[in-house]
């Protein structure tokens, strides 16, 4: 079976992953209410600069401090991907299982365009820029 640190591991990659996946719609629903860049997606700089009320000085130093730790973030990101994934799956397979089947294909039609618009962001970012 698994050892006691692997299932802390596991549940804290679950939990990340659940957390992640809350704030993201949290944070969508917010962009979509309070409108945010063309595309859906809202910076977290530009979060910051809007919710903080930040001056030009600090928007650029937070902007230069989040450019310092791109490379750091993406690597880091990278690294858990593929549990996150695979957490993801198992997540929409236990959801999918409990629609009704119109909601189903409503539920497929929602995260392919997901993952249409990660694909879409993912390409778009520059190297070494975080997702």
């Amino acid at each position: 079976m698994f050892s006691t640190s692997k299932l802390w591991a596991i549940g804290l990659l679950a939990a990340i992953g659940v957390a992640g996946f809350a704030s993201g719609a949290a944070t969508m629903n917010y962009v979509g209410e309070r409108g945010g860049r063309t595309g859906g997606r809202c910076s977290y700089s530009g979060m910051l600069r809007r919710d903080l009320s930040l001056t030009a000085a600090q928007d650029d130093s937070v902007r230069a401090i989040m450019r310092r730790h791109r490379a750091e973030m993406r690597a880091a990101f990278e690294t858990v991907r593929p549990q996150t994934d695979l957490i993801r799956a198992r997540i929409r397979d236990e959801i999918r299982a409990v629609l009704t089947p119109s909601q189903q294909a409503a539920f497929r039609e929602l995260t392919d365009r997901e993952r249409a618009e990660r694909a879409r962001h993912d390409s778009a970012a520059p190297a070494g820029r975080a997702p």
